[in-house]
């Protein structure tokens, strides 16, 4: 059974904020990302940032990326959309 009396809130002063502003990023405990041997993610769609952030602080990180939205076909199109539009903006700034 659930012991309710430990679930407390901990002072934490080492807070660092990892992936990007908004959405793809989260504000965690840098001590506690630095003993991780793994990371878990779920629900990532188009930004990793996070994830990203994370294995380049603690590089000895094993990080797994899932989400059941995305398809083969879904990243083809993400990659195409990507690469045509550096294509433009390299053409229009130049």
């Amino acid at each position: 059974m659930l012991d309710i009396e430990r679930l407390k809130p901990i002072h934490v002063t080492d807070l660092i904020r990892v992936g990007r502003d908004n959405d793809g990023g989260y504000i965690i405990p840098k001590s506690i990302m630095l003993k991780s041997k793994s990371l878990l993610s779920y629900g990532i769609n188009k930004d990793w940032s996070f994830e990203k952030d994370f294995n380049s602080i603690n590089p000895k990180s094993k990080v797994h990326c899932y989400d059941h939205t995305l398809t083969f076909f879904s990243l083809i199109v993400y990659t195409f959309k990507s690469f045509l539009g550096i294509i433009f903006r390299s053409l229009t700034l130049d």
